[in-house]
């Protein structure tokens, strides 16, 4: 166990020349007087928009703020987060039932009086535990400013841009864009609803609804539905309609040996329709050719081998039959590639991730659990620290020291130094129950991994004072705001005294930074000693 104080660290800050520059830019179009522009204007001007309440024209400079607290804490911010997803404004949002926007015309609707009532009942698209697409409103959608953005493309042709810090799903829990590489896989949106039995279940047993309307869910006709239902041995009533079947003439007309022969005499030149230039079949030729090609033993995507597998056309031209352009998938990753909008998921391997430069950005906050959303397809998440896909098994737990443990008991509490806190016994009495509701806590915890239970579950016993980390990016109008919310300037009452401490100091330290930006803030004087 390891006791420590909640701090931040500046991830992200323009220097100071840069920030005038930009700021006084925009401000001089704004006001249309680029001619007044000088060598030392730019802090008189900010300081003029700041006094007059047009601080639009600061928002194009961003920060980005590593807060290390305690969980209990990090909702504090949560709750005024003002940006933690990082995704560009061309970025598409799409519905539960398949009504697709940007996340710049969300917000541009949430911001219109008359539309804005439209976002709450937006049903997005959010991925449970089990990896089922489930419907998650949106809470507000963020102005995040201008960012530096890379553009991740996958195997399937999805594609996303998004800031380096920005989450996305994986195999292997959510990671940030700057610690993925091409090879690796994220968590796309795109095995067809119907081939996923357990969605089937809970939208047509679960939910009771009926076989039409979780056809239309699913977009599918409702024969391909009452195969489904066949295919996973869900009840159904039986159609009157017999099962049609592919294919013609009698079973068993020809032995196996006479359909080998037969096979093996219209193979290449010896069928009559053989052409040796590939890019002259007709696509059904082209890829009659290439299924009759050797294929792998085993799905590239996915790695099942007990399953029919196909070929895939990588740029999806079926003429094109060179080995480079062929993939071996199984039937259910196969379809995933070719379906980008349907309803559960599959994992996608990264081919590129490329710097784009700097673009607008924007943020999500969904409402409830789980706290993701798909957006161009792919499962992402935002910055903090989730103790759902972080196991802190085998390791040195860390908690953090509470404001009301000062220095001096802490020192008696974690040294043994007990012969200076006479005077203080109640206080370290209360620090004694609290080390031990720790100690217990992470005890609990290891014991229930040791029993088998994913940290997902065992999760349940960790306390609100578990250390965590989350990045806050913001522009500096928000952040300004967020300073007046969590500092002791307080204008909204007062704030919590750790996220307090941690907003105090971020205001001296963007005092140093931008101090034009942040001199109109004062904090209020301490009482003397």
């Amino acid at each position: 166990m390891k006791i420590i104080k909640p701090h931040f660290k500046i991830e992200q800050c323009p220097s100071y020349e840069e920030a005038l520059r930009v700021v006084e830019s925009c401000a001089r179009t704004c006001y249309k007087s680029e001619s007044k522009s000088g060598d030392n204007t730019a802090e008189s001007l900010i300081r003029n928009c700041i006094k007059r309440k047009h601080e639009s024209v600061i928002e194009h400079c961003v920060v980005s703020v590593r807060f290390i607290m305690s969980r209990g804490v990090t909702h504090e911010l949560v709750r005024s987060r003002l940006a933690s997803y990082c995704l560009s404004g061309d970025t598409v949002i799409k519905s539960i039932a398949n009504k697709q926007w940007t996340i710049e015309r969300l917000y541009e609707m949430q911001e219109d009086r008359r539309t804005s009532g439209i976002i709450k009942r937006i049903q997005a698209r959010s991925v449970n535990g089990d990896g089922i697409i489930v419907p998650n409103k949106i809470k507000r959608i963020i102005d995040s400013g201008l960012q530096e953005v890379f553009c991740l493309t996958t195997e399937s042709g999805r594609s996303i841009k998004a800031t380096a810090k920005h989450k996305f799903l994986t195999p292997d829990g959510f990671r940030q864009l700057g610690e993925l590489c091409v090879g690796q896989f994220v968590i796309s949106n795109g095995v067809p609803a119907i081939e996923n039995k357990k969605w089937i279940i809970e939208h047509y047993i679960t939910q009771n609804k009926t076989r039409k309307a979780v056809a239309k869910l699913a977009g599918v006709s409702e024969t391909a539905l009452y195969k489904a239902f066949l295919k996973f041995g869900i009840k159904k009533p039986w159609s009157n309609r017999p099962n049609r079947k592919p294919g013609h003439g009698k079973k068993g007309m020809f032995s196996d040996e006479q359909r080998k022969k037969m096979s093996e005499g219209a193979r290449g030149s010896k069928n009559n329709a053989w052409q040796p230039d590939a890019t002259k079949l007709s696509e059904s030729g082209a890829r009659t050719r290439i299924n009759r090609a050797i294929i792998k033993s085993f799905c590239e995507c996915c790695g099942k081998t007990d399953c029919r597998l196909e070929n895939h056309h990588i740029d999806k031209n079926p003429k094109n039959i060179s080995l480079d352009n062929i993939k071996t998938l199984c039937v259910l990753c196969h379809k995933a590639f070719h379906k980008i909008g349907t309803l559960t998921i599959i994992p996608d391997r990264i081919i590129s991730i490329v710097r784009v430069g700097m673009e607008h950005t924007y943020d999500i906050e969904m409402v409830d659990e789980p706290h993701n959303f798909v957006a161009n397809g792919i499962v992402v998440h935002n910055s903090q620290e989730s103790t759902r896909f972080v196991c802190y098994g085998g390791k040195d737990m860390e908690f953090i020291q509470p404001y009301w443990i000062s220095d001096a008991i802490a020192e008696a509490l974690f040294d043994g130094k007990k012969s200076r806190m006479i005077e203080v016994s109640s206080e370290l009495a209360q620090a004694q129950r609290w080390l031990l509701a720790m100690t217990i806590s992470e005890q609990a915890y290891n014991e229930l991994l040791k029993g088998g239970l994913p940290p997902q579950a065992a999760r349940g016993v960790l306390p609100n004072d578990l250390k965590t980390e989350i990045v806050m990016t913001a522009n500096l109008r928000q952040l300004r705001w967020m300073i007046q919310l969590r500092s002791d300037i307080s204008v909204a009452g007062k704030p919590h005294p750790d996220i307090a401490h941690l907003f105090n100091g971020l205001l001296l330290e963007m005092k140093e930074r931008l101090p034009v930006f942040f001199e109109d803030l004062q904090l209020p004087q301490q009482p003397s000693a």
